[in-house]
């Protein structure tokens, strides 16, 4: 089994960015990919940002259930909206992991935004 295990969605078009990727996967006899979806790459996006990143990545789990599994992105800035998106996220089979934003350092004090 061949797993791309890092894969980001377009932020600007997933349908036909996750349209394109499935098709590749087939050409390059990829099994499965690992897909999350940064937002606009800004270092501290907005909450909005991220968290329609995660559903449009959810979607596109629902949608290619036998090749795509996706990860979770929550930003230590937003902490209480950071463990909602885990709980939304990771009680879906289709979900498999989370990854952290880069929004500030792993042991800062004051990571609420």
């Amino acid at each position: 089994m061949i797993i791309d295990a890092h894969v980001h969605m377009s932020y600007l078009r997933s349908d036909i960015h996750l349209k394109e990727m499935t098709e590749a996967c087939k050409r390059l006899s990829i099994d499965s990919i690992r897909v999350s979806k940064a937002g606009d790459w800004s270092l501290c996006p907005s909450l909005p940002v991220w968290v329609d990143g995660n559903r449009d990545v959810m979607e596109a789990v629902e949608s290619h259930t036998n090749i795509v599994r996706g990860y979770a992105y929550v930003s230590p800035c937003y902490e209480e909206e950071a463990l909602t998106e885990l709980t939304t996220y990771m009680k879906n089979s289709g979900m498999i992991g989370l990854k952290l934003w880069m929004a500030c350092k792993c042991n800062d004090p004051g990571s609420t935004h």
